[in-house]
């Protein structure tokens, strides 16, 4: 069986991240995607993501803060091995 293919997608819970996070999850891609937007108020998003087949993590991250963006990096370490 052949691993699906990760994509990280930084602002990808609504607007033109999240047009680009349904284009990826259509193209069998398992997804990590992170926004300031808490969890819950991203649900919808991933929600509609994961109707693609696919794994999606979400993470509240700020990509201006560099130690979100390590903690970030780790959780998708964490979550899809690579």
């Amino acid at each position: 069986m052949t691993k699906r293919r990760v994509a990280l997608v930084t602002g990808g819970a609504r607007g033109i991240g999240l047009a680009i996070a349904s284009h990826l999850a259509r193209d069998e891609f398992d997804l990590a995607v992170c926004g300031t937007r808490s969890g819950d108020a991203a649900a919808d998003a991933v929600k509609s993501l994961r109707e693609h087949g696919g794994e999606v993590l979400y993470v509240p991250c700020d990509v201006g803060d560099r130690a979100a963006r390590a903690a970030l990096v780790e959780s998708v370490r964490k979550r899809f091995g690579r």
